[in-house]
């Protein structure tokens, strides 16, 4: 029993401290990206400026897909702390750190004889090749795996010791629904759904969740009604985010997607052979084991069939994963062949990073990929020295050997290759010229869809004027000929440097500034360039 803490004390230590250096090199190498993060920012930074906190808007419009409480917290944090882009990744950083406490709080309910379960599960999960990827980044998944977790916990304990927690179920199903709506029934209702494959008497349990899940699903609801009352031009079905939802379903990823999906997921973890003939030593009746099976299968089953992208709607699910895992290690010692393929892997991505530097050779300078000349290839030669190390010391392969792995591969990508395009996906420099331009009174257009990438960073007080088809051109020229459009161009030429007031390489692309009055066609123009 003595022994207990200090493992779980000891092993606490590294996966916090794996988290801190994703977290402090995420922030060092990448800006926040568009679309998804400066979205996100954008509409917490129109509530800020307009105090409508009720309803999140970008660019002066709904945005029905939106739910309010990560806004409502990073509006909490800037009340604190004040306005600014690192509390933004602070908040996203905090709920992936919160994410692994969690995993380790569902190890200690299911296994509480087991201190290695919950000690393991969350290194496995920050030790994984998707979770270090994505746990630093500010997208709705991140929030969505926390509150996930924290209705999951709840279940167990309703499960094991009182029904009285069944009211925390209820309320981490209603945080849910803030976080995106009742697509969150997709990750929460498969397990309740498949009660009798891991609870035996499961009349009560059944009833007390149906009525959780009806609770829960009434009073957001309520809330969608309180809001459509004050504002009558939104439809209650939207502002619960049921046209969401049917859609996701309607549109399931493809197969391809799907086992590339799972393969990306799994890593490390799927190619480490041990791994398998831990899982024949575990007692597949343990209460517990069938509780995690049937949570993930059930789960990604749903998943797999409703979502229409490919990995991030995964990052919820992986914690049930980890828990397996957890439970399943034996702390045997390796083989060169157990590790064999996880090194290959590892080799395989050190070649591709050290062949980016010559990769510009065989592609056209119109994709704006200048970058990869700068990489450089010891990144490449680091990844392939370290597969090489992890053959030869494959007796010393620990858990803690795998985890790194995916945080060497992590660790590599963002300082050798986003921390080089960089400038590629950075708008501070445009955000902050459109904030000058209506500062100094000019009208500043968009061409194409606007999704508030510069909203936040350039801390926008009036919304962009969103320009389709040269119809709408003409009109926005003739209501303000000083105006301003942003185009986005394929290439730059003579013409087009000199007739831009600023342009900077965007996502494979140029994003230029033009004064409406150098314009005279603008289809024409973004047709020649494209051309």
């Amino acid at each position: 029993m003595l022994q207990t803490p200090k493992i779980t004390r000891k092993q606490a230590f590294n996966w916090i401290g794996i988290w801190l250096a994703l977290v402090i090199t995420a922030w060092f190498c990448r800006p926040l990206l568009p679309y998804q993060e400066l979205g996100t920012a954008a509409v917490t930074w129109e509530m800020w400026v307009s105090g409508q906190y009720w309803i999140p808007t970008l660019n002066g419009q709904v945005v029905e897909e939106s739910y309010l409480l990560v806004h409502w917290l990073e509006l909490l944090i800037w009340r604190i702390f004040g306005v600014s882009e690192f509390s933004i990744r602070f908040l996203a950083a905090i709920f992936s750190l919160g994410t692994l406490f969690l995993t380790a709080l569902a190890g200690k309910q299911l296994w509480p004889q087991l201190p290695k379960v919950r000690a393991n599960a969350p290194l496995i999960l920050i030790g994984s090749l998707m979770w270090s990827v994505f746990a630093t980044a500010h997208i709705e998944q991140i929030f969505v795996a926390f509150f996930l977790l924290l209705y999951i916990n709840f279940l167990i304990r309703a499960w094991q010791y009182s029904a009285i927690w069944w009211f925390g179920v209820a309320f981490a199903l209603l945080l849910g629904f803030f976080v995106t709506g009742i697509a969150f029934l997709i990750y929460a209702l498969p397990v309740l759904l498949v009660m009798p494959l891991w609870l035996k008497q499961y009349g009560k349990g059944a009833l007390y969740g149906a009525c959780a899940v009806i609770s829960a699903f009434v009073l957001f609801w309520a809330w969608g009604y309180f809001v459509k009352h004050h504002y009558p031009f939104l439809s209650l079905s939207n502002i619960m985010g049921l046209p969401r939802l049917l859609a996701q379903i309607n549109d399931p990823m493809p197969f391809g997607m799907t086992f590339l999906s799972l393969v990306i997921m799994l890593f490390p973890w799927v190619f480490w052979l041990p791994l398998y003939r831990s899982f024949a030593l575990v007692n597949k009746q343990e209460a517990a084991f069938k509780f995690c099976v049937a949570w993930l299968c059930s789960s990604l089953f749903v998943v797999l069939i409703t979502m229409k992208t490919s990995i991030v709607p995964l990052i919820p699910l992986y914690p049930a994963f980890c828990l397996l895992v957890a439970r399943a290690y034996q702390g045997t010692i390796n083989r060169r062949k157990d590790v064999a393929l996880v090194a290959a892997v590892i080799a395989m991505m050190g070649l591709i990073l050290m062949s980016f530097p010559y990769a510009r050779k065989f592609v056209s300078d119109t994709h704006a990929i200048e970058w990869l000349s700068t990489i450089s290839p010891i990144w490449g030669i680091g990844l392939l020295i370290f597969s090489v190390m992890l053959l030869i010391f494959a007796k010393e392969t620990r858990l803690m050997t795998l985890a790194l792995t995916s945080v060497a591969l992590t660790l590599a990508f963002n300082f050798g290759v986003i921390r080089n395009a960089r400038d590629f996906y950075d708008v501070l420099p445009a955000s902050e010229r459109i904030s000058w331009y209506q500062n100094n009174g000019y009208v500043v257009a968009n061409n194409g869809r606007y999704m508030g990438q510069y909203h936040f960073l350039g801390r926008l007080a009036e919304p962009l004027v969103v320009i389709d088809h040269d119809i709408e051109f003409e009109r926005f020229k003739s209501f303000a000929p000083n105006g301003r459009i942003i185009v986005y161009l394929d290439k730059m030429t003579p013409t087009t440097m000199q007739m831009a007031e600023y342009y900077q390489p965007f996502r494979n692309r140029y994003l230029a500034i033009f004064s409406v009055a150098d314009i005279d066609n603008l289809n024409l123009l973004t047709r020649k360039e494209s051309d």
